[in-house]
């Protein structure tokens, strides 16, 4: 399903709203084909560089305190929003 992004030019007052590829609303990513892979592709880059943080800058690397702050950290950036991303086909 694509949306039709050639529709008429949409005026706020005297100002003109510019058609936009990508819109990010409520921290989700979405483009005009409601596909949800650059969502995807840049929430797991997020996850990444902080657990990347995580690995580096904690001195302590006992095993309960690294599950601690991924839990902390990484967990809530893959969790938020996956009932939207994962619509049924």
């Amino acid at each position: 399903m694509t949306l039709n992004m050639e529709g008429p030019s949409l005026h706020l007052g005297d100002n003109s709203i510019s058609q936009q590829e990508t819109v990010k609303d409520l921290g989700i990513l979405f483009d005009n084909s409601l596909n949800f892979s650059s969502h995807i592709s840049q929430t797991v880059a997020k996850a990444h560089a902080r657990a990347s943080l995580i690995h580096k800058c904690f001195l302590s690397k006992d095993q309960s305190t690294l599950v601690n702050a991924y839990t902390t950290y990484v967990r809530p950036l893959l969790e938020y929003g996956v009932r939207v991303v994962t619509l049924p086909a």
